[in-house]
């Protein structure tokens, strides 16, 4: 009996699993005088604000990674809107490289930091939001 329902758990645990995908997040801001980097697997957030400085690790609670993983749902990778990098080009703005790896795939974007295509909106105010508790 315990050992049906330890193979239950497994497959439901493994079902759960594979509903979520795989992915890693990186992001970084920078400019003179400014630097923000992000780390993000889906459980843990790791951030600094130096070049040189370690990560400081905020391990996330289940509903702050669900939040993360229906944030990155609700986009469509494959038609981001071209975003305005016009500030950063005069230094009024921290250029900002966004990189996502889903599933093996790479999509990778630069815009002005706090300016990201709207598409990736509610996932950066999520993820710098929840950089706030690290620092």
């Amino acid at each position: 009996m315990k050992t049906c329902i330890a193979i239950l758990t497994l497959l439901m645990l493994q079902q759960n699993c594979n509903q979520n995908p795989t992915w890693n997040l990186n992001y970084r801001a920078e400019s003179r005088g400014f630097y923000k980097e992000l780390v993000c697997d889906g459980t843990t957030l790791k951030h600094r604000s130096t070049r040189q400085g370690t990560f400081k690790t905020l391990n996330l609670k289940a509903e702050e990674q669900e939040s993360l993983v229906m944030a990155l749902k609700a986009i469509d990778l494959k038609n981001i809107s071209e975003p305005d990098q016009s500030k950063s080009m005069v230094d009024a703005a921290a250029l900002a490289s966004f990189e996502l790896l889903i599933e093996g795939v790479v999509y990778s974007y630069e815009f002005d930091h706090g300016h990201p295509p709207k598409e990736l909106e509610e996932l950066m105010t999520r993820l710098l939001t929840l950089s706030e508790k690290v620092e």
